[in-house]
């Protein structure tokens, strides 16, 4: 070998590695790219579920609350008719104890005829 040849064969060499390292490079820069993309890709889909997860809390309150309305209404209603029903027994009660305290009277003053 000459010592031309050898200088080439050294070049070609030195090529050769710096081609593979810029290779190596290359390819973890594709790696780095690729787990970049890739957790941004997880942070979107995160605030995505992340945002899903809200609105089914978001209606499964919203369901609770008006579950909660609609029971108070039917409470207030329960309540109105008891209401409702305890007059119309004090009134009849009343009724009956107004009837027999008039009916006492007329017998008191058919009494007093007698």
């Amino acid at each position: 070998m000459t010592s031309s040849q050898s200088a080439v064969s050294y070049s070609d060499q030195q090529l050769s590695k710096s081609y593979q390292q810029m290779s190596r490079e290359a390819q973890e820069m594709k790696r780095r790219r690729r787990r970049r993309f890739q957790s941004q890709v997880t942070v979107v889909e995160a605030d995505l579920m992340s945002n899903v997860e809200q609105e089914a809390d978001n209606s499964k309150r919203n369901s609770e609350e008006s579950d909660a309305v609609l029971k108070n209404q039917q409470i207030v209603r329960v309540q109105k008719m008891a209401t409702v029903e305890w007059i119309q027994q004090k009134r009849k009660s009343f009724s009956v104890i107004f009837n027999q305290s008039r009916m006492h009277s007329k017998r008191c003053r058919l009494n007093k005829l007698i």
